[in-house]
C-alpha cells in the first residue's frame, strides 16, 4: 500500500514542516521498509503530523489587499500526507467489501 500511496503522491508540491517534497521520498526507495514501520507507529500520536506551515494565497489581484481576498493554504508534513493517502484507501475498500458505500 506503501508504494501506492507514492506514486499518488505529487513531485514538487509545496513542502511542509519537514520540508521533504514527493520527488525525494519517492527515490528514497531504500527506507521503504523503515517508512512502514515508522507510519505504524504514527497512529499511536499523531499530533506532530497535523502541525503544518500556513500560507495566505491572493485570490483575486484587482481585488488589492482585503482580508477577504486571501485564501489560507496549509503545507504539512508528507508524512501525514501518505498516512491520510493510506487510511483513506482502506477504509474506501472496507466499504466497498461490506456493501456500506452510497452509489
Amino acid at each position: 500500500m506503501l508504494k501506492k500511496a507514492l506514486v499518488k503522491l505529487p513531485n514538487w508540491k509545496a513542502p511542509g514542516p519537514d520540508a521533504m517534497q514527493g520527488f525525494g521520498m519517492k527515490n528514497l526507495t531504500n527506507l521503504y521498509g523503515k517508512l512502514a514501520e515508522y507510519l505504524n507507529e504514527c497512529l499511536e500520536t499523531p499530533t506532530w503530523m497535523t502541525t503544518g506551515r500556513t500560507v495566505l494565497i491572493q485570490k483575486d489581484k484587482s481585488n488589492g489587499r482585503i482580508p477577504g481576498n486571501y485564501r489560507p493554504i496549509t503545507c504539512l508534513p508528507i508524512v501525514w500526507k501518505l498516512l491520510t493517502f493510506i487510511l483513506s484507501v482502506e477504509i474506501y475498500r472496507h466499504l466497498e467489501d461490506n456493501d456500506l458505500s452510497r452509489e
